[in-house]
């Protein structure tokens, strides 16, 4: 709708948010950046980021474990 790609709005976001405005982000129609209403608002928001980043930790460790499993280690070949 802007006319930028994502990752020039994810960076002018980031911008904001390092400039002291406490903009957040829903996925649920509808979706998007807003300012909240509310310290709630705020809160709920920073909940679910926690609630995202146990996942994305809990998945690193599953490709860490299943990448041991499965991957052999680099081997530095011979020059001569």
């Amino acid at each position: 709708m802007l006319g930028e790609d994502d990752r020039a709005i994810r960076l002018a976001i980031e911008d904001l948010i390092d400039d002291g405005l406490p903009i957040v982000s829903a996925t649920e129609p509808p979706a998007g950046y807003f300012v909240p209403l509310t310290l709630d608002e705020a809160r709920e928001y920073t909940q679910s980021l926690r609630s995202r980043a146990v996942q994305i930790f809990l998945r690193r460790r599953k490709v860490i474990r299943n990448a041991a499993l499965y991957l052999k280690p680099a081997v530095q070949g011979r020059l001569m």
